[in-house]
């Protein structure tokens, strides 16, 4: 059964929100470690690549730090390339208040990690400020 893609993208995205807003405890952070591979890269919208370690520890380090206001919104989301292996998919994530940006993340469904209940580990995503 090929990997929800669309759902992973929308959950995680739904999780940040929350957690940026504060509304989570930190034992939940696990959703993070579990959906990013170990091999996983970020390109922010400024161009800086950056290391899971860096990712999970910005992202640790940023619980609360958002207004109760604060969304996440995914729009346009589509898979490019699909195998029964990997995915390319393309998505606008919308940040209120903040900014807009057009994403790339590259999934890999045969190297899903503990605990990730069977949702398609993130290899990579590029993300440019729109």
């Amino acid at each position: 059964m090929p990997a929800d893609y669309e759902r992973e993208v929308e959950s995680l995205h739904a999780f940040f929100g929350a957690w940026y807003r504060g509304e989570l405890p930190s034992e939940r952070f696990a959703r993070v470690e579990t959906a990013l591979a170990p091999s996983f890269e970020r390109v922010t919208p400024d161009g800086t690549i950056q290391d899971r370690e860096t990712v999970l520890a910005g992202v640790e380090a940023a619980r609360g730090e958002r207004t109760e206001t604060f969304e996440i919104e995914i729009e346009d989301l589509a898979v490019i390339d699909r195998t029964d292996e990997r995915a390319l998919v393309r998505y606008v994530e919308r940040q209120t208040p903040g900014d807009d940006r057009l994403s790339a993340a590259l999934f890999d469904a045969g190297t899903l990690e503990p605990g990730a209940d069977g949702r398609p580990s993130w290899l990579y995503l590029q993300e440019t400020r729109l």
